[in-house]
């Protein structure tokens, strides 16, 4: 195992065993290190709830809805959410990209495994890239959402919402991205 992932995932939280119908599914679409995460930690949580290793069947749909439904050259599939409902996916092209769902804007997180791993663990990354910062404050207001939830704003930023804490809520994480995907714009280049 990788020595960043490792310590990205050492104190996860287990949901659930990673089916080996899933794992023969994505095998030669995610990396073997994909793999190889799902085997040792299963559907997971990690860093205190932020960060949840994914079944990518129970995103595949709604990725589509909120990223658009051109055909892209990358053959994505989602591999993590946030605590926040912000999509990691995994491109046939070897990177990480992070869909940010609240800012309606995506990026590249990564290209290198190990490298990706060690980013996502790190405050700076956190706080430039993925907007981290809610979250502590949240989970120290609201308490650490389980595996199927997330922090939602009410009403969604893209409505007019605004950013406080207090506009915070626990909701589904799955109701609440199909919300999203019917609310807001596609998420485009």
């Amino acid at each position: 195992m990788d020595e960043n992932a490792a310590e990205l995932f050492k104190n996860s939280v287990k949901y659930a065993d990673v089916p080996e119908e899933i794992i023969a599914k994505y095998q030669g679409r995610v990396s073997d290190d994909i793999i190889s995460l799902w085997r040792e930690y299963g559907f997971c949580t990690t860093e205190d709830g932020y960060y949840k290793l994914v079944n990518p069947d129970d995103y595949a749909d709604i990725f589509w809805e909120i990223y658009g439904d051109e055909e892209y050259d990358c053959d994505p599939v989602v591999v993590m959410v946030t605590a926040m409902a912000d999509i990691i996916f995994f491109t046939s092209k070897g990177r990480f990209c992070y869909i940010n769902i609240r800012h309606e804007k995506w990026d590249v997180i990564g290209k290198m495994f190990s490298l990706t791993m060690r980013r996502m663990k790190d405050p700076e990354f956190r706080h430039t890239l993925l907007s981290w910062e809610p979250y502590e404050d949240a989970v120290e207001k609201l308490g650490v959402p389980a595996y199927d939830e997330c922090f939602a704003y009410e009403p969604l930023l893209s409505l007019g919402g605004n950013e406080s804490v207090d506009n915070l809520h626990k909701v589904n994480l799955a109701v609440h991205l199909d919300i999203v995907s019917q609310m807001q714009d596609v998420i485009v280049d």
